[in-house]
């Protein structure tokens, strides 16, 4: 699919890392963002949860966090 894309820059390892992270969501939160929020009693447990995906850091989580808001709110 990411060739499909004509995404070039990324390999092998970017598709395996997308599917880990797709079967994580699948798997724990029946494959909806809106779950992990659900699922969260407040922001910092919403922070834990998104940061236990595999590659996602305090930055991720902090640019992720900004831009959902204006969708979750």
């Amino acid at each position: 699919m990411l060739g499909e894309g004509h995404y070039v820059r990324y390999d092998e390892s970017t598709a395996e890392r997308l599917l880990k992270l797709c079967n994580k969501l699948n798997s724990e939160y029946g494959g909806k963002l809106g779950n992990i929020r659900e699922r969260s009693k407040d922001r910092k447990e919403l922070e834990k949860r998104l940061a236990e995906f595999e590659g996602i850091g305090p930055k991720t989580v902090e640019i992720f966090l900004r831009e959902a808001e204006t969708v979750w709110c």
